[in-house]
């Protein structure tokens, strides 16, 4: 990391933000029971590509210490401690999003409820909403189960089979 220059003080700024997620304050949130079912369920899915599997179960665990840091600093959560999950997932989770498989669209929605702390900046205002309810689109019956805490959190609302038709 430079301690020259510059950019020294965005650095310095980004290692301190980094380093409240390994915190033990960031331990636990009261997304952790959530995602453990989510893991649980991704650690046990057969999977057509294996190598797959410690992809999702690592944007977990990073998920996992993104909601402790929200939870344990909220008053100070910014929108760095939020996109350092995406930073960290960016090479490959986010292309899965492309496909999409059902686990890494399960996994994003969750990364939502991290979207919605960020209401609180105009330019953030409902977009937590807004991409849960494209994630809820693409998954199947099985998949949106594994995404009701999120939704919940949220506060969003699914639209029911019959508004659908």
């Amino acid at each position: 990391m430079p301690t020259a220059g510059p950019l020294a003080p965005l650095f310095a700024h980004s290692m301190a933000r980094f380093q409240l997620r390994e915190g033990p304050e960031a331990a636990d949130s009261s997304a952790h029971a959530a995602l453990a079912e989510l893991e649980a369920v991704v650690a046990r899915r057969p999977l057509e590509d294996e190598a797959l599997r410690g992809v999702y179960l690592l944007a977990i665990a990073e998920l996992k210490k993104s909601f402790g840091q929200a939870e344990a600093y909220a008053a100070e959560y910014e929108m760095a401690d939020a996109f350092i999950w995406v930073f960290l997932v960016a090479e490959d989770l986010l292309p899965l999003l492309r496909t999409p498989t059902q686990e890494a669209v399960a996994i994003f929605a969750f990364f939502c409820v991290l979207l919605k702390k960020l209401d609180g900046h105009w330019w953030m205002q409902s977009w937590g909403g807004h991409l849960i309810a494209h994630a809820y689109d693409l998954l199947d019956e099985e998949g949106r189960l594994w995404i009701h805490w999120a939704v919940e959190e949220i506060g969003w609302v699914p639209p029911s089979a019959t508004e659908r038709l």
